[in-house]
């Protein structure tokens, strides 16, 4: 990686240049601890025995595994991106900070976790990075208490969702009928 392109598209050297193998630094530190998943190297065992806790769920390599996986590894890319300045939103990249946090409460949720957690995941985040992404370690607070808010936020949402599809569908059963009209549906979504 040599240039950087600039809006009226030409070239400029970039500070420092380097060659980009590709591998990451999770497939790097597997190669050098001689396992064979991503997951299994000190990048993730930490977080993922904190997870083990807040589920109250054993970690397994197989699919039992999967909510800790999802959720490791998506609160890792939420933590970096708070760090460098993306926040939660409905547009952009802020759509896709949202998105996870989502999609890691869904597994959350699914292993029968339903309050907020993540933002306690935020520590571990830190302690397993901050020291070489300063961004984390400085906003380390601040990260936990973006996230918390999303998930206060999304719960919430999802509570009522809840409610109101129970309601309908009591509605739709007590009518003798056995479907939600496009107009529910998309109030629902």
């Amino acid at each position: 990686i040599q240039f950087n392109r600039e809006q009226d598209s030409s070239l400029s050297n970039l500070p420092q240049s380097h060659i980009d193998t590709g591998a990451g630094l999770e497939r790097l530190a597997a190669q050098l601890q001689g396992v064979s998943s991503n997951y299994d190297t000190d990048c993730f065992q930490s977080l993922i025995k904190q997870i083990e806790n807040e589920l109250s769920l054993n970690y397994e390599q197989d699919r039992g595994g999967i909510p800790h996986r999802v959720i490791s590894d998506h609160i890792r890319t939420v933590a970096f991106g708070i760090s460098d300045n993306v926040i939660p939103s409905n547009e952009g990249r802020g759509y896709v900070l949202r998105r996870l946090i989502r999609r890691a409460l869904r597994f959350a949720s699914q292993a029968g976790k339903n309050d907020p957690f993540l933002y306690r995941l935020i520590q571990n985040v830190n302690d397993s990075f901050g020291g070489h992404y300063k961004n984390i370690e400085k906003r380390c607070d601040y990260i936990a208490e973006i996230v918390k808010s999303e998930e206060a936020q999304f719960l919430k949402t999802v509570s009522s969702g809840l409610t109101l599809f129970n309601t309908l569908v009591d509605d739709i059963k007590a009518a003798n009928k056995n479907q939600l009209s496009g107009k529910m549906a998309f109030k629902l979504y």
